[in-house]
């Protein structure tokens, strides 16, 4: 814990990950499940399928006069298998639909994450000279420097009648943020959670005096 703040953070942080993972070891990832077996709709649509195939081909090699009798067929069954489709559709989407509710209540931070941050795919054909350029003509303003005067639709205000906090912050403060703070979620890059200064009084405390120095 010698030498600058910023390297004495980013230790207390390694140290914390290190006891954590030498007492309680890391989480073994999940098995995957056996994928369900289909319901009774689901088997019938299948069964329905299948006997359409078979009338399909059936109806190819039938004389003309049985043709019709296989097309009344074909449409009753097509009937029901679609009667079936819409309604194991709907189902499906129900079940759906209530799972992503249960995950948004059990963890909306996690859920909209899932939801937002997808996996970005795509080639850049433009070379790097022209991305630069565009990063520097994109936000500039080449009427920055002029001044732009008064505006008579803003209304004049009041001097703060307080001067800005600059004071450092104290334990209770912090104390107050951390007990505020979800659980689940990490502060920082390196994936320590709230959790962990919840529970470690003197791991807090000697957060707090970095951030004091800070």
């Amino acid at each position: 814990m010698q030498g600058p703040v910023d390297r004495k953070l980013k230790t207390l942080t390694t140290l914390i990950y290190s006891v954590a993972k030498e007492i309680f070891g890391l989480e073994e990832p999940k098995t995957c499940k056996e994928p369900p077996r289909p319901n009774r709709r689901q088997t019938r649509i299948e069964n329905l399928r299948r006997e359409l195939r078979q009338l399909r081909r059936r109806y190819l090699n039938s004389s003309p006069f049985e043709q019709l009798g296989l097309s009344q067929l074909r449409d009753t069954v097509r009937s029901q298998l679609n009667s079936l489709r819409k309604a194991e559709n709907t189902r499906s989407n129900n079940s759906e639909r209530a799972k992503k509710r249960a995950a948004f209540t059990d963890n909306p931070y996690i859920f909209a994450r899932s939801l937002l941050d997808k996996e970005r795919y795509g080639v850049l054909e433009t070379s790097i000279k022209g991305v630069r350029q565009y990063l520097h003509d994109a936000p500039s303003n080449p009427k920055r420097e002029d001044a732009l005067g008064d505006c008579d639709r803003i209304d004049p205000v009041d001097p703060p009648e307080k001067g800005l906090v600059v004071t450092e912050p104290t334990l209770v403060e912090v104390k107050e943020v951390i007990k505020k703070a979800r659980s689940g979620s990490a502060p920082e890059p390196n994936a320590i959670p709230y959790t962990v200064y919840k529970v470690c009084p003197l791991l807090l405390k000697r957060l707090w005096k970095l951030m004091k120095v800070l």
